[in-house]
């Protein structure tokens, strides 16, 4: 079956996502210097309504810092403001170590992606712009709203170049969007990809497209449709991160910018309960508290969680979500080895609260006083 239950809304997203493809396809073009050293490159779009989220993906990755990782290219979707220019001298300053490069979208860019508004736009678009200055033989795309806990990328890159596969996921994508794991198509977070292989088609490529795998219609995801016509299954490999290495809440950029497109507007949350957790790890010891005072001052179930405008709707929040949110967030503190604390005890137990979690469906920790533990995380406060 496919993800369309018919042939005519098959055709109607098909139009739809090539009217798209037509709109984004001049906004990127590989440069024809294309020679490459060894090494590889991570390359972070960053979402610029969210930048205390970047400390927090830097410094994961200065934990799983790796010798053959040469730089670090950061594609931010907006010009460089007042702001920015502060922003991104206190981050060269700070992770000086790791070989950081900002790059801005430019007039064109940025006027489209603020016209769509399309998440899965701004994400391609940010990739290929960090793609086409990519100057190593390889590169680690760095999800957003992903962090790494430790020392797990070294051997994974060392299995990714003695495989010769020219991308080297997590996981392989599927059971959604007419996608199976049997179609053995990688997903793109925290995935090593070869450089030349990426820039042999042009980078319209590997944007999302509609389109059939053996008369089955499916949407490929970024990079999906790439791998499914343009290599061979035997490149193609996914082995699942060490456990404990990596905590990944998905969709959280996504479901961040469909609220602050449609504020209030009923949609999917839950993985919005964890900006709160990227935002300490980035130095904002006191934001646990902040969002607890929003979650109490909140109207009905729309919450300005973050207190910037953004006003979220947490009325699909449901407990088996919440438990999935709040446990990889204690997953982050373990891995991170951050004592818990009272602050983040009371957060989460005002989410139970909201949503009505009965005691017994409440996670264990919080069935417990923690009201005497204080968190002891060694982290400079971010500046706001």
């Amino acid at each position: 079956m496919g993800k369309y239950n018919n042939w005519y809304f098959y055709l109607i997203a098909k139009a739809y996502r090539i009217f798209i493809r037509m709109l984004i396809a001049p906004l990127v073009t590989w440069k024809s210097q294309s020679s490459v050293e060894d090494g590889c490159t991570a390359i972070i779009g960053l979402c610029s309504s969210l930048p205390w989220i970047l400390p927090a993906n830097l410094r994961g990755l200065r934990l799983a810092k790796w010798p053959e990782l040469k730089e670090v290219i950061i594609v931010v979707d907006r010009f460089r403001d007042d702001f920015f220019a502060s922003f991104e001298e206190g981050m060269m300053k700070e992770f000086k170590d790791l070989n950081i490069r900002f790059i801005y979208y430019g007039f064109f860019q940025k006027t489209m992606a603020d016209i769509l508004k399309l998440p899965y736009v701004n994400s391609w678009l940010s990739w290929c712009i960090a793609i086409r200055e990519t100057k190593t033989s390889s590169f680690f795309i760095q999800d957003y709203d992903a962090l790494l806990l430790g020392d797990v990328l070294s051997a994974r890159y060392l299995d990714f170049k003695e495989s010769k596969s020219v991308f080297y996921a997590v996981s392989w994508y599927g059971e959604a969007n007419g996608i199976v794991k049997s179609d053995n198509l990688g997903v793109t977070f925290e995935a090593f990809v070869d450089t030349s292989w990426a820039r042999s088609q042009k980078a319209i490529q590997i944007f999302n497209r509609i389109g059939l795998i053996n008369d089955r219609p499916v949407d490929f995801d970024t990079f999906l449709y790439l791998q499914s016509r343009y290599s061979d299954i035997s490149q193609r490999k996914a082995v699942a991160m060490t456990d404990g290495g990596l905590v990944h809440p998905s969709q959280m950029i996504s479901q961040y910018t469909v609220y602050k497109r449609r504020p209030g507007h009923p949609w999917d949350c839950s993985a919005l309960v964890m900006i709160p957790f990227f935002y300490y790890v980035s130095g904002q010891q006191d934001i646990f508290r902040k969002a607890l005072m929003n979650i109490r001052s909140r109207k009905g179930m729309v919450i300005e969680l973050l207190a910037d405008g953004c006003l979220m709707n947490f009325e699909n929040l449901e407990t088996e979500h919440l438990n999935r949110i709040l446990d990889l967030i204690l997953q982050g503190f373990g891995g991170l080895g951050i004592p818990l604390f009272e602050d983040f005890y009371n957060y989460g137990n005002a989410f139970y609260d909201l949503i009505e979690t009965p005691a017994q469906k409440r996670l264990n920790f919080f069935k417990t006083d923690h009201s005497n533990s204080g968190s002891c995380f060694p982290l400079p406060v971010a500046e706001r």
